[in-house]
C-alpha cells in the first residue's frame, strides 16, 4: 500500500472498460423492492477529498464518483465482484443490434425521481445531451462515439443509442451516464443546462437523495427508500459523508466508533493500525490501481528518448514498491489483471546504472544540461520519499533532480498547459471503467494533451491510429494483437516510469458489513450495500 499520508481534494483518475458486443446482453436485475426502512444509524464516511462539482456532467474526481453513483441511477451499474460486470440501473435490460452500433434499452416502468416526477426515456435523451453539450467531467469517454442526435426515446420506456462507430468498451462506460431530470433542471435552468443549480442540488433517482451539503465540511444524504433496488440489512437511513478531513481525525473517529469506512488516501502505518485495532478492520485489495511517474515530454531533456529511457534505468524500482508498500511491480502500463495485458515483446526496466549511462552517452545534452524538476504533493509522503530517492540516486549517473512542492489542484493546473507542466510527476491511476481504452486513450492518445491524465504530452500519430483501431474493433483476439503494440510503443519510447500495481486499502469500523472492492471507483462505495450491526 502506497504511503499516502495526504490531504487531498483532487484524485487521479484513469478508466478502463470491456464489453462484448454483437449480441443480446441482460441486464441483472438489482434486486427486489426495498424493505421496511432502515437501522435508524447514520453510516459516516470519512474522507480526506473535497468534491469540485456535484454535477454529474462535470464530475469525474473519486469523492464525485462516489456521490453520483449513490444519489443518481445510472442507465447500467456495476456490481460488487472483481472484475465487476455491469447489471441493471434505468435500464432493466438492452440489446445491441447486428450492426454493432444501435444500442436499445428497456427501462424500469414506474421509476420516478426524488422529487416524485417520473423517469422516461426523455431524462435518458436530455441526460445524453446535456452531458455532450458540457463537454466536461466523464464526456471524453464518448469523444468521436456520440453526438448530437445520438440518443432518441423510442417510446416512454425505451431508448435508442445509435454510435457513430463500434466502440468496444462502450456499455462498460455507462456507469457514468448518470439520469438527471428534465423537468427539474430546466425549471431550475440558472447556468448552462442548470450547472448552477446542480452544484448546490440534485435531480437524480438512485438509492440516496442528497439532504445537505455543507461545503467543505459535510454532505449529508437520505436513504430513498422508493428505489427500485434492493437495500443490503442493517442499511442506515443516513449518510454522512465528512469530506477534507484531517488524517489524525479519520484515524481516531473511525477507531473510536465514530466513522465506518474511510477512504485510500491514508498511510501504510494508519491502515496496519486499522488492521491490529480490536475496533477496526481492514480491506486490502489487489485491484486495478496503478503508480506512475510521468516525463514531459515536450520539455528538455525529457525530450530526448536516451535521457528517458536513463532515467527508466536508474530508478530503484525495489526501494519505490517499499515506500509505495507493495511487491506489484508494474511491467508495462496496465496491471496485470488487466484484460489484454502483456510483457511479450515490451521493454522491461530495471535498475541498471550502467544501461542507464550509455543511454546519456547517445542523447544529445552535455552533462550540465541533465536537470530536471520533480513536482509532487506535500501531504503525500510516498511522492515525497520517492522524489528524495530520485534526487540522491540519479545522481550517481549525473542527473540533478529538483524538488518542488504543490498541492493536487496546482498540479492540475499546471498541466493543463505543456508550457507549464511539470517535468515530472507522480500519479495514482484509478480506474472509471474495466477496459484498456481508458487507461490507455487518457494517457497517451493526443486528444489528452493539456490534461494531467496525460502527463507525459504524449502525441504520436502511429500511437493515435493504434488506439482508435483498438476501441472501435469488437473482436478480442484482434485487440489483444493492438493492445500489445500499444504497450511495446510505449514502453519503448519512455514516456513515464511504470512502477507499481498499488494495493487498495480501506480502514472499516468493526461493526460495518457489507463492503467489497470491485476495482471501480464510486463503486467501491455503494451505500445501499453498507450496514451496521
Amino acid at each position: 500500500m502506497a504511503d499516502r499520508d495526504a490531504s487531498l481534494s483532487r484524485r487521479d483518475v484513469l478508466a478502463a472498460g470491456s464489453a462484448s458486443v454483437g449480441a443480446v446482453l441482460a441486464g441483472c436485475m438489482g434486486g427486489s423492492a426495498p424493505g421496511d426502512g432502515g437501522s435508524g444509524e447514520e453510516f459516516v464516511y470519512l474522507t480526506t477529498q473535497q468534491p469540485s462539482s456535484i454535477d454529474p456532467a462535470r464530475s469525474l474526481d473519486e469523492l464525485e464518483a462516489i456521490y453520483n453513483s449513490n444519489v443518481y441511477e445510472p442507465l447500467v451499474r456495476y456490481n460488487t465482484e472483481f472484475p465487476p460486470s455491469v447489471t441493471a440501473g434505468v435500464a432493466a435490460d438492452w440489446e445491441v443490434a447486428d450492426d454493432d452500433v444501435t444500442y436499445t434499452f428497456d427501462l424500469h416502468e414506474d421509476l420516478t425521481f426524488h422529487n416524485g416526477d417520473s423517469l422516461t426515456a426523455e431524462d435518458v435523451v436530455y441526460t445524453v445531451e446535456r452531458l455532450l453539450s458540457i463537454n466536461a467531467g466523464p464526456t471524453w469517454m464518448w469523444s468521436g462515439v456520440l453526438t448530437e442526435g445520438s440518443a432518441t426515446a423510442v417510446d416512454e420506456t425505451t431508448v435508442e443509442i445509435q454510435l457513430e462507430q463500434p466502440y468496444a468498451p462502450f456499455l462498460k462506460t455507462l456507469p457514468w451516464l448518470c439520469v438527471v431530470n428534465k423537468q427539474q433542471v430546466e425549471s431550475n435552468g440558472d447556468g448552462e443546462y442548470g450547472g448552477d443549480y446542480l452544484e448546490n442540488n440534485e435531480a437524480g433517482s438512485g438509492p440516496w437523495m442528497l439532504e445537505e451539503y455543507a461545503r467543505g465540511e459535510e454532505i449529508r444524504l437520505s436513504r430513498n427508500d422508493d428505489w427500485w433496488g434492493e437495500f443490503a440489512d442493517n442499511v442506515a437511513d443516513t449518510v454522512v459523508i465528512n469530506t477534507g478531513m484531517e488524517v489524525s481525525t479519520i484515524v481516531g473517529s473511525l477507531t473510536n466508533g465514530d466513522g465506518h469506512i474511510t477512504d485510500r488516501w491514508l498511510s501504510t502505518a494508519n491502515y496496519e493500525q486499522f488492521e491490529s485495532n480490536d475496533n477496526t478492520k481492514l480491506s486490502s485489495t489487489q485491484t486495478y490501481n496503478t503508480y506512475y511517474v510521468y516525463m514531459n515530454m515536450l520539455k528538455p531533456p525529457l525530450d530526448d528518448i536516451h535521457v528517458r529511457r536513463a532515467i527508466s534505468y536508474a530508478f530503484d524500482y525495489g526501494t519505490a514498491m517499499d515506500i509505495l508498500g507493495t511487491d506489484d511491480e508494474l511491467h508495462g502500463p496496465m496491471p496485470s489483471s488487466m484484460q489484454y495485458s502483456t510483457t511479450d515483446g515490451v521493454t522491461q526496466y530495471t535498475q541498471d546504472l550502467d544501461a542507464a549511462r550509455e543511454e546519456l552517452e547517445q542523447s544529445e545534452y552535455s552533462s550540465d544540461e541533465l536537470e530536471v524538476t520533480y513536482v509532487s504533493q506535500p501531504a503525500i509522503s510516498a511522492n515525497q520519499d520517492i522524489g528524495l530517492m530520485m534526487e540522491d540516486q540519479f545522481s550517481d549517473v549525473g542527473i540533478t533532480v529538483n524538488l518542488e512542492d504543490a498541492p493536487w489542484t496546482r498540479i492540475v493546473e499546471m498541466a493543463s498547459d505543456p508550457e507549464t507542466s511539470p517535468q515530472m510527476f507522480p500519479l495514482w491511476g484509478l480506474v472509471s471503467y474495466d477496459d484498456p481504452n481508458a487507461y490507455l486513450w487518457s494517457m497517451w492518445h493526443s486528444s489528452s494533451v493539456n490534461n494531467y491524465l496525460n502527463g507525459s504530452n504524449y502525441q504520436k500519430d502511429e500511437m493515435d491510429a493504434l488506439l482508435e483501431e483498438g476501441r472501435r474493433t469488437l473482436d478480442e483476439d484482434a485487440r489483444a494483437e493492438i493492445y500489445k503494440q500499444v504497450q511495446q510503443m510505449i514502453m519503448d519510447d519512455a514516456p513515464a516510469l511504470m512502477v507499481a500495481n498499488d494495493t487498495t486499502e480501506f480502514g472499516l469500523h468493526q461493526d460495518t458489513t457489507g463492503f467489497s472492492d470491485n476495482g471501480i471507483m464510486g463503486y467501491t462505495h455503494q451505500f445501499q450495500n453498507l450496514g451496521v450491526e
